[in-house]
């Protein structure tokens, strides 16, 4: 499966979405000091928050405390040159 938004996209995030309970399903952008930013799919399983890649070659990750995601916001919108 090729990913939904592919690199060199312009994205529109808006920032004041960014409470993880209202964002489970949806497209978001997480910051990491370490890692810098990531756009991917915000899934719940049971009661641990994942960041999903639609691209499965991409591992998973985990937003407990101790890794240091944040939810910057969710995607509103994307465009970018067809390939």
């Amino acid at each position: 499966m090729s990913p939904l938004i592919l690199d060199g996209y312009i994205i529109a995030v808006d920032t004041s979405a960014d409470a993880v309970d209202d964002l489970v399903g949806q497209i978001v952008v997480a910051s990491n000091i370490e890692k810098g930013l990531l756009v991917s799919r915000l899934i719940r399983f049971d009661h641990t928050d994942v960041l999903v890649s639609d691209h499965r070659e991409y591992e998973s990750v985990s937003l407990i405390q101790a890794a240091g995601w944040r939810i910057v916001g969710k995607v509103l919108w994307w465009t970018g040159l067809a390939r």
